[in-house]
């Protein structure tokens, strides 16, 4: 699967040379075109009816955030160098203040969780509008408090000049590398955007008024929220439907998508394992499908352990699993399998006071350097866990395709 942060990441530090080099080939300062501030404004609207749209079917704070709060900096923007004086401190002061605001959002929605109560979603967004639109208004109506805004970026000034975008863009990529597991690819895309931004910030700065570089940054911003909103919605939908929300492993649908495209087993040493909880619907019965779900979680946990990364586990059906595994011997493969039987059978859950144990059965198939179609390696392991059960459950079954 495309590691689509990682390639925001990289495009978006393309896009961010690329300006640097742009820079030379014409004026740097002044008011942008009326058709730069209408498209930047456009393209804020639609950003937020975007993100309004999207948000109930992916329900992630950070996401709405981001469309809402750095789109109503973008039009803030373009109101601003529309109808002020460019050259004004206060002009400059808000211009810096955005930048820095936008910054913080980025920091902010990379060190979120994704998913809150709506409720709390809303207090959240609410409180980080007003806290923009009231900053703003102290700006606009004091003439010397907030002056030391517009002097952070100033290039004379190195360590503020310098520290403000590099330290957000450092603290980004940090936290979207610690992490940046289940974000769907939120941690490149913020990243990428810090980036963005942070070279915006240094290389076409103008203390003494607008700079035409500044209104091409916000223009952008727009445009890569839209793509990065929609790539982050995508791979939501494509993990909701490949991945079971219970035991946080792939389902049977993501099962057959490794049949259907791999389609055989190439030349190499793999298994198919095919794991079945013992006497699950007993457990259901005597302690409650509440619990049964619980002892699923945590057989599908232990499982994970020993298998991942080496293998693929699936939920097949029910309480049963099943295992893609790239081995490298049939002993290491194996002791794998009885790895997980032994570490299942000795496992304990607490159910009130009383520990609960369960075992597995397991039927594998296995190939060595053959070319073997993923449907029969499945239903000889299938037959090899059947085996399993039928002569006494709790025993490893492993059949050779060789």
């Amino acid at each position: 699967m495309l590691n689509w942060g990682l390639i925001f990441f990289i495009f978006l530090m393309i896009i961010s040379i690329f300006i640097v080099f742009a820079v030379y080939s014409g004026s740097t300062s002044g008011i942008p075109a009326n058709s730069m501030i209408l498209t930047g404004i456009l393209t804020s609207i639609l950003a937020i009816i975007l993100t309004h749209i999207s948000y109930p079917r992916i329900s992630n704070i950070k996401i709405i955030i981001l469309g809402i709060i750095m789109s109503i900096s973008v039009i803030a923007y373009f109101i601003i160098i529309n109808f002020m004086n460019e050259h004004s401190r206060i002009t400059v002061s808000l211009i810096n203040f955005l930048y820095i605001y936008q910054f913080f959002i980025i920091i902010l929605c990379v060190s979120l969780p994704s998913f809150i109560r709506s409720s709390h979603s809303k207090f959240t967004l609410i409180f980080l509008i007003a806290v923009e639109l009231l900053i703003m208004f102290a700006i606009l109506n004091s003439n010397i408090k907030w002056h030391f805004i517009a002097d952070i970026r100033d290039p004379s000034n190195i360590l503020p000049f310098s520290a403000v975008p590099c330290i957000a863009f450092i603290i980004t990529l940090g936290i979207s590398i610690i992490n940046k597991s289940n974000h769907f690819h939120i941690g490149g895309f913020l990243s990428g955007l810090s980036l963005f931004m942070c070279i915006s910030w240094i290389f076409f700065t103008d203390a003494n008024g607008v700079n035409h570089f500044d209104s091409i940054t916000f223009a952008i911003i727009p445009l890569i929220l839209f793509a990065g909103i929609i790539v982050h919605w995508i791979s939501r939908i494509s993990h909701m439907a490949f991945y079971d929300p219970m035991l946080r492993i792939y389902n049977r649908a993501y099962c057959n998508k490794i049949i259907n495209e791999e389609i055989s087993v190439k030349k190499n040493n793999i298994a198919v394992i095919m794991i079945d909880i013992d006497h699950f619907k007993k457990i259901n019965d005597t302690f409650g499908h509440s619990f049964g779900d619980k002892m699923l979680i945590h057989i599908s946990q232990l499982l994970t352990q020993k298998i991942v990364p080496n293998g693929i586990l699936c939920r097949y059906g029910g309480e049963e699993f099943i295992v893609f595994y790239n081995f490298r011997s049939k002993t290491q493969l194996i002791n794998l399998l009885e790895e997980l039987r032994i570490t299942v059978s000795k496992s304990k859950l607490r159910n009130g006071k009383n520990n609960i144990k369960a075992n597995i059965s397991i039927g594998s198939a296995y190939t060595i350097n053959r070319t073997i179609p993923y449907n029969e390696m499945i239903e000889i392991a299938d037959k090899a866990l059947y085996k399993s059960k039928n002569t006494g459950r709790n025993k490893v079954t492993i059949k050779s395709i060789n």
